[in-house]
């Protein structure tokens, strides 16, 4: 399915965009190029919606009316199905958020759409509970220094992988740059 935001471009725009991210994979380009990263945290849990104060956005694409800026959003995520990681409540989460709903509420990206934000030997970090570094998934993932930075939080569970929070956002705001550049 394509992404609405594709959608709405004219076909030589669209593809331009979609050559974009045919280059050498940055870290969460693909995520970032189809939703908005937003600092949350979890205040409210129903099944597979979370109640969220929100801290801090880094885009606003996707936004409604209702707009990010809001203190409060809902957001429907997923199940831990297959061994998906979901935030729990009282957690400072990093989610990827699209597609406002009828209701108001946003949708997570559903397979591995956040990162947990903890204080690790004294730096906030920001810390996926996925193979981050498992180029079948990321493409040759970079730049050197946000690779650099990565280490294992745990390393008798070598599938959750740190990066200091501040570094990863200065990613993040670079690869939307990019995705601007891109779109024209």
């Amino acid at each position: 399915m394509k992404n609405a935001r594709l959608m709405s471009m004219d076909e030589e725009s669209a593809d331009l965009f979609i050559d974009a991210l045919k280059e050498p994979t940055a870290l969460l380009a693909r995520r970032l190029a189809c939703a908005d990263p937003i600092l949350v945290d979890i205040s409210e849990m129903r099944a597979n919606t979370y109640v969220c104060n929100v801290i801090k956005h880094y885009s606003k694409r996707f936004q409604d009316v209702e707009q990010y800026t809001s203190q409060r959003l809902v957001i429907n995520g997923s199940t831990t199905a297959w061994g998906n990681i979901v935030p729990k409540l009282g957690e400072r989460v990093l989610v990827f958020i699209n597609r406002p709903q009828p209701d108001g509420s946003y949708c997570m990206l559903l397979w591995r759409g956040h990162f947990s934000v903890e204080m690790i030997g004294g730096e906030v970090c920001a810390v996926a509970n996925w193979h981050l570094l498992d180029e079948q998934e990321t493409g040759s993932w970079g730049p050197d220094y946000l690779r650099t930075a990565a280490f294992f939080p745990d390393p008798m569970t070598r599938g959750r992988v740190a990066i200091p929070l501040a570094i990863l956002e200065k990613h993040i705001l670079h690869e939307l740059t990019s995705i601007v550049v891109a779109l024209g």
